[in-house]
Order: C-alpha cells, then structure tokens, then sequence
C-alpha cells in the first residue's frame, strides 16, 4: 500500500492547509494508503511551535509527518528528480495533494501541470487546491503573520482554524504581580515561535481540563525590567494554586494596549483592574 502525500512549507497550518490535511485523511481512511505530510522547513520563528504542528497533524490522523530542510543542495534538485526520487521512490505516493501554486524542483521549474504529467509516469494521482479566500483576501501565512505582528490575534485565529495561543511550562517569577495582589504565571514559551504584537491582551488559559478567564502581558515589563528579554505573563481571576512545571496554554483572545511605563507600582496596580473590566468584553 502507498502514501497519500501533502506537501508544502505549511507555516501555521492554516485553514487553507487544512484541506490538504483533510483530504489525505479522507484519502487514508477510505483505502488504507498512508497519510503523510511532507514540511519544508527554511529556518526562523514559526506561527505554531513544533508540539503545535504535531498536535494538528494528530488531529487529522496523519501518521507521519516528515521534516525536511531547505538546504542549498535540496534547492538544486531538478524536478523529475524531485519526483522520481522523493515523491515515488522515497515516499511511494499513490496520491498527491497540493496548493494551485506549489512549485518544485531548481529555480522553481516545477509546477502542478509538470506533477500531472509525470503522474502518470511514475504512477500515482494528483489533485491541487485553489487559494481558500475569506473576507474577500487569500488565507495565507504571509497575512496572519501581520495579523499577528498588529497584534489582531482574534482575527489570524479565524484564518488559522484554531485559537492562537501560547503554550508552555510555568516558571518561578519574581513574584512582583503577588505583591500587588495579582499573582501571575511565568510562561516558559518554545523558541522560534513567532510571538504577537507586545502589550496587554484578554485572555483564557486552559489547565488541564480546566478553563480560567486571564489577561496576559507580553512583553518587557518597562515599569519592572530594564532588559529587552520578552516575558509572558498571566492573571488568573480568582486563582492561586501552586502549579510551577505545569504545561498550561494561553489563548489569547483581544488586544488590550501597548505596554508601557508607570510611575509607580500603583499606578500599575490601578491600570490591571482597568484591563481587566476591558477583558471581560472579550472572554
């Protein structure tokens, strides 16, 4: 039995990515290929972590997801080649799932019309997938990273089909946000994941199987830190269980405001509570 096969660069695995992912698993479920998904990867911070990625393929019931980096030397494959040794040879694909505008091979020479004449050469079916359009504008990672890098997370979470959020282990803090009567958690976050606009957002936080209304800072804490390390941190309403080294995930949900310098500590105080009424509108 063969493969059914997706392949492409899928930073986000957004909602137009989706339905290559669906379609392979459909693919699977009715004839018992394989469902794989082949990733180019060209270095950099991306808009879901690895374990993200990972979570979205399993959801689909993809069994395999391959990682492949987009070196100097893969770049100068020719075509065919890609095809002959990659495609069917490495992969053994049956069926091959793409975007209308996926290229391959050196200086892009392939393109989906190549893919479908060299299918019937090498022995497998082809089917390409328009840009899905929303709003009236192409889903594309390109629009969600601005989305992101304005700071708009509700909106790249509709293109992205899932909440954009940020996941990772609680850390020991200075523990300033008790002191002022809003204990946060610190958020150890995976690298190169690309992270949002800085400032104040509405969030919900996920524990477990449990679910708390929160607002998130993320950024540089001007009115506490000096340094330009960027800190994620949260407010749990109504919430002060010990739960450092637990895996918790932040979605967050409305930008709330830029970060920026108090005066005092209470001047900071009195702005949480302002942030807080504003987040309710949005949770």
């Amino acid at each position: 039995m063969g493969t059914a096969l997706t392949i492409g660069k899928f930073d986000g695995f957004h909602k137009g990515h989706r339905l290559l992912l669906q379609e392979i698993s459909d693919y699977s479920a009715k004839t018992g290929a394989e469902a794989v998904c082949y990733k180019l990867e060209f270095g950099g911070d991306s808009i879901l972590s690895k374990d993200e990625q990972e979570k979205v393929i399993s959801g689909y019931g993809i069994s395999r997801l391959c990682r492949v980096e987009f070196t100097p030397e893969y770049a100068d494959v020719l075509a065919e080649d890609f095809v002959r040794d990659i495609i069917h040879e490495e992969l053994g694909a049956e069926y091959v799932v793409v975007g209308s505008d996926f290229r391959f091979g050196r200086d892009r020479a392939g393109d989906v019309h190549l893919l479908e004449e060299l299918s019937d050469k090498y022995g497998f079916k082809v089917k390409s997938f328009d840009k899905l359009v929303m709003d009236g504008e192409i889903v594309s990672s390109t629009r969600i990273r601005h989305l992101l890098e304005e700071g708009l997370v509700d909106e790249a979470s509709k293109l992205l089909g899932k909440d954009y959020d940020l996941t990772g282990t609680v850390a020991d803090g200075k523990k300033l946000g008790r002191s002022l009567g809003y204990p946060t958690l610190n958020l150890q976050f995976p690298e190169n994941k690309i992270l949002p606009r800085l400032g104040v957002y509405s969030s919900v936080t996920v524990i477990g199987d449990d679910t708390y209304n929160s607002i998130t800072n993320v950024g540089r804490r001007p009115s506490v830190d000096d340094g330009d390390e960027v800190n994620i941190e949260t407010f749990i309403y109504d919430f002060n269980d010990d739960i450092y080294g637990r895996e918790v995930s932040v979605k967050l949900t409305h930008f709330l405001r830029d970060e920026r310098r108090f005066e005092s500590l209470e001047a900071l105080k009195d702005q949480i509570a302002i942030d807080i009424d504003e987040a309710s509108k949005y949770q």
